[in-house]
């Protein structure tokens, strides 16, 4: 449905309050020693999968010292691409209304 609208001009957007800005939202945290994963994820995925879930998905994902508890790790990368995409399932069978993209980076390498 936002897709059409922002068809609209401007300035009807912005009169009746559906405008966008190209500001991001930033937010600084420091990384800790402690520190696994970072799920990098759109509102498709936000909108519809707990941050508890999504954590214990990649957990389960990566397993133990980076070994993937599903047996499936031919390479390094194995396990953050299967989280990812578990997530986005997640997310989809959810029926999230929005856009869905999801990174797993794996920080303990």
């Amino acid at each position: 449905m936002l897709r059409s609208v922002y068809d609209m001009p401007f300035c009807l957007l912005k009169l009746i309050g559906l405008w966008a800005t190209s500001e991001p939202d930033i937010s600084v945290t420091k990384r800790e020693s402690r520190d696994e994963c970072l799920i990098l994820g759109s509102n498709g995925l936000w909108d519809v999968v707990s941050s508890e879930t999504a954590s214990k998905t990649v957990h389960q994902c990566l397993g133990e010292n980076g070994n993937s508890s599903v047996e499936l790790r031919t390479d390094t990368d194995v396990g953050t691409k299967l989280a990812a995409t578990l997530l986005a399932r997640l997310a989809l069978g959810r029926r999230s209304a929005d856009n869905i993209s999801v990174i797993v980076v794996d920080l303990r390498k």
